[in-house]
């Protein structure tokens, strides 16, 4: 599949695939330069950043919970009506990296209760962060 050029969009209703980290083949780093040029405008794709997707339009940490949905649908982002990604010009070899980069942010198990008490804490702060931030509190 790499080095194909295909014309890529992005869903405006948004939905993505990704394969999981030992099925896809690709550059995670290049994937990740990727997904802030090419998908950035509508996916959250930072996870330092998660809240910033437009309307429905799932972030690439949420993908990555979904990995088993969401690989044929990243691979062939494409091929699917109406998605912004088809004005653009990109190679199967791009959709792979972004891929690559997507099965990245997959949830590790948490190794104990605390650990997965934690990742909950630090979830509920992110969104605490992104409510004052829409309140035009700062932060």
């Amino acid at each position: 599949m790499r080095g194909r050029p295909v014309a890529v969009a992005l869903l405006l209703g948004g939905w993505l695939a990704v394969a999981p980290a030992e099925a896809v083949e690709g550059d995670a780093d290049r994937g990740r330069v990727l997904a802030e040029r090419l998908c950035g405008r509508c996916h959250a794709w930072d996870p330092a950043d998660p809240y910033n997707s437009i309307g429905s339009t799932p972030s690439f940490m949420w993908m990555a919970k979904k990995l088993d949905f969401y690989e044929e649908r990243i691979l062939s982002v494409t091929d699917r009506l109406p998605h912004i990604a088809q004005r653009l010009e990109v190679t199967a070899a791009d959709l792979e990296d972004i891929a690559a980069y997507v099965a990245t942010l997959a949830p590790r198990p948490a190794a104990t209760e605390t650990a997965a008490e934690e990742e909950e804490d630090e979830t509920t702060r992110a969104l605490r962060r992104y409510l004052e931030k829409l309140r035009g509190g700062g932060g």
